[in-house]
């Protein structure tokens, strides 16, 4: 599955995306359904702009963040997570 063209709240020039790949991870059944309710999300938080569903591929699930320009990125990790802390 693949979403044509960039989610709307991209489109702000004070956005930026941020692109998070998922392997051995899929959004769909085996009967190729979608398992998510919404594929993509404005929202108006001051760094998170929004979030889309941009690619479900062999196994490889893709996600875009809307974020705004000036967010710093901080990916850490804890035992047995991966988390990624956005800052204004």
């Amino acid at each position: 599955m693949r979403r044509p063209g960039p989610p709307s709240f991209l489109a702000h020039a004070a956005v930026i995306a941020l692109t998070l790949a998922a392997v051995a991870a899929q959004a769909h059944t085996d009967s190729g359904s979608a398992k998510t309710a919404r594929l993509t999300q404005a929202l108006n938080y001051p760094v998170l702009k929004g979030y889309a569903l941009v690619g479900d591929w062999e196994g490889v699930l893709t996600l875009a963040l809307g974020l705004q320009a000036t967010t710093s990125i901080r990916v850490g990790e804890l035992p047995g997570r991966l988390y990624i802390d956005l800052r204004a």
